[in-house]
């Protein structure tokens, strides 16, 4: 049995393999701060052999530490659990890692970002530390504000003026963050150039695999400047693949994350390297989208490599230590951003059903359900939906063949061109009550469920342009693209 920790206080237990293979939901039961060892005794009357404790969100990582730890199952305790969630202690801890071990093996320190935690800006450390920070090349006067325990993009400002900082820092003490959390101090951080990545992690005690790459899009949105766009999956077994993951097991170690899971957000710049943005001891999120495309483009995802941890030694040890795409494919889990407010009436028929007959197009989710409002998309929280998108051979290609090189770079152009495609499609995707098309049953559907796979091909009879990079292995799946309930790791069907 798996206890997953969603919450501060919540836990679902459900069983093996591949975490939760049925789409029942999972028993849950509430942990007792004040009587800890109440939910210890409450899980061992189950009477069933608990294998581990996974942290199924960033609310759950402290709640995932201690119960690992009362427990007496494979975990990464609790003397650095402030570390792994507190982003500035998170820095600062890496920090410290770099020196012990540039001291003793006499390799360059490991880079991690210039921060300054501050509950006020008047504070002497404070405007010591801005001062000097200003006061530096032109090249560095670009400064982060953004709350110390937050998530997804949620209220990070980008300063270049300690006037720009006391602004943002006003408007961020005293509110409650995304995640529910009270902002009683800000982190200050140098601003990092280059390309973002995710990397994703499974740890055996201590002996660390990847499990997923991936590169952010993320741009400007709705006046917002780091709105996810969604990422593309990036091989492991690349060079940039190859030297995220190397920085990523330091932050690991540093962090003390020896067991289970670990989503890491690395900054690799062309001139300094990899620089840690934040790392969460826990799976990927992003309402699972990234799944079917790790399935199609290298055979399995974070979710596979996190039950082989919670199995057997063996099954850990068969896991591949490189996350290595198969020749000729190439995806995406492409976020869908609202430009508009309002009162969601439906989805507009013709805007689905481009998307559904797209070659690359694997699944469809929609966040918010008819009735609910929709905001404009500025941070990951605001975000409308998402289109997963991967091109794969119709036959297996050798992997060093010359068929396999080109058949890769055609599926990397043709996700690129996909993207495009979808960007103009979110614009006229999502239909609000007062537009024309609310309540017209032939423009506006109530979920894609509504589609039929003779209207899909229809439509993509009728607008075939022989655009088809490679072969899709399957019709789209519609099963995963309900409006009225969003995708969760746990209820992603397998191919």
């Amino acid at each position: 049995m798996i206890v997953a920790a969603h919450h501060a206080q919540t836990l679902a237990y459900t069983h093996h393999p591949a975490l939760h293979p049925s789409h029942d939901p999972p028993a849950t039961l509430r942990f007792d701060y004040a009587n800890p060892q109440h939910t210890v005794d409450q899980l061992r009357a189950l009477q069933v052999c608990i294998t581990g404790i996974i942290a199924g969100s960033e609310l759950g990582v402290e709640l995932a530490d201690q119960l690992s730890e009362l427990l007496g199952l494979p975990g990464n305790g609790t003397a650095l659990t402030d570390a792994r969630r507190e982003k500035f202690l998170m820095g600062e801890t890496l920090r410290e890692y770099s020196k012990r071990l540039s001291e003793a093996t006499g390799q360059p320190p490991i880079r991690s970002v210039k921060q300054h935690r501050t509950e006020f800006f008047d504070a002497e450390d404070t405007q010591r530390f801005l001062q000097d920070f200003f006061s530096s090349s032109a090249s560095e006067q670009r400064m982060i504000v953004k709350p110390a325990r937050s998530s997804g993009s949620d209220d990070v400002y980008l300063c270049t003026s300690p006037e720009e900082v006391k602004e943002k820092m006003n408007f961020i003490l005293g509110r409650p963050n995304k995640l529910g959390i009270m902002n009683t101090c800000v982190l200050l951080q140098e601003y990092l150039e280059g390309d973002e990545y995710v990397v994703d992690t499974v740890s055996k005690d201590g002996v660390h695999k990847l499990a997923g790459c991936w590169r952010y899009l993320k741009g400007e949105a709705n006046g917002a400047k780091f709105v996810y766009h969604g990422m593309v999956i990036v091989d492991g077994a690349s060079e940039t693949g190859r030297q995220v993951f190397e920085y990523t097991k330091h932050v690991l170690d540093a962090l003390n994350i020896r067991n289970g899971c670990g989503h890491a957000e690395v900054m690799l710049s062309p001139t300094k390297g990899p620089c840690l943005v934040e790392i969460g001891a826990r799976l990927h999120g992003g309402e699972g989208i990234f799944i079917n495309v790790a399935r199609r483009c290298v055979g399995y995802s974070q979710v596979e490599a996190a039950a082989a941890f919670l199995g057997t030694d063996r099954e850990f040890e068969t896991l591949p230590q490189v996350w290595k795409l198969k020749p000729g494919c190439f995806g995406a889990a492409i976020d869908l951003i609202s430009y508009r407010e309002g009162v969601l009436a439906g989805l507009s028929k013709e805007a689905v059903i481009e998307a559904m007959q797209m070659p690359a197009f694997i699944s469809f989710n929609c966040m918010p359900k008819v009735g609910d409002s929709i905001m404009k998309t500025v941070d990951c929280f605001t975000t409308v939906g998402s289109i997963s998108i991967a091109l794969t051979p119709s036959r297996i290609l050798g992997p060093d063949s010359e068929e396999a090189s080109t058949a890769s770079a055609a599926a990397r152009e043709g996700i690129m061109r996909t993207i495009q495609q979808i960007r103009d499609i979110e614009r006229r995707l999502f239909v609000l009550e007062g537009d024309d098309a609310a309540h017209d049953p032939k423009k506006c559907i109530p979920s894609v469920t509504a589609i039929s796979l003779d209207e899909v091909r229809s439509y993509r009879a009728s607008n075939n342009d022989g655009a088809r990079y490679c072969d899709r292995e399957s019709e789209p799946e519609l099963k995963l693209a309900d409006c009225s309930r969003p995708l969760h790791p746990t209820s992603v069907q397998s191919e």
